[in-house]
This record gives structure tokens, sequence and C-alpha cells, in this order.
């Protein structure tokens, strides 16, 4: 009696396998979409962040550069939604010192 591991047979492996790339395909496909959008809002190329996000192993390097521009994008327009609102706080009147 042998206690190691047992082979499984060959069509429950190419199930598991085309199974699994399915899998794999269609959340690409969805990640792919949503970068398409993400590029265009901060202005970037829609078709390169797409292909981009589908390359097997690139997109593992991709994905923290993606991660880290849109960060960066948002906290800039943060900066100056924030610079606006200073700017036109300056620029209200202010009120008398008895009229409060």
């Amino acid at each position: 009696m042998e206690h190691g591991p047992q082979q499984l047979p060959p069509e429950i492996l190419w199930s598991l396998f085309i199974g699994y790339g399915v899998f794999l395909l269609i959340f690409v496909v969805f990640i792919a979409i949503g970068f398409w959008f993400v590029a265009g809002r901060i202005g970037r190329t829609k078709w390169a962040w797409a292909l981009l996000s589908i390359i097997p192993f690139v997109n593992f390097l991709f994905f923290p550069y993606a991660f880290f521009r849109v960060l960066l994008y948002v906290l800039d327009q943060l900066n100056t939604i924030v610079a606006a609102a200073a700017a036109a706080q300056e620029d209200l009147p202010t009120q008398p010192a008895g009229m409060a």
C-alpha cells in the first residue's frame, strides 16, 4: 500500500485547467475594462493601460504603478481643491468687529 500523493486522471486535470483559464480570462477582461475607464479619467492612454493590465507577468509590475499613479492623481486634485478653497476664503469680505 502506497502512501504518496495520488495522480488525478487527465480528464479531471484538463477540466480544472480549462475552468481556471476561463475564470482568469473573464477576470482579466473586467480588470482591463476598469483600467480603460480609470486611464481616461486621469488623462492617460486608455489602450496602453488596458493592454498592460492583460499581459501576464507585466500586469504584476503594472498594478502597483497604476495604484500609486491613481493615488497621486487623487492627492493632486485634493491639493488643487484645498488651494482654491483657501484663495476663495481670502477673497471673502470680513465683518466689522461689532457685527457678530
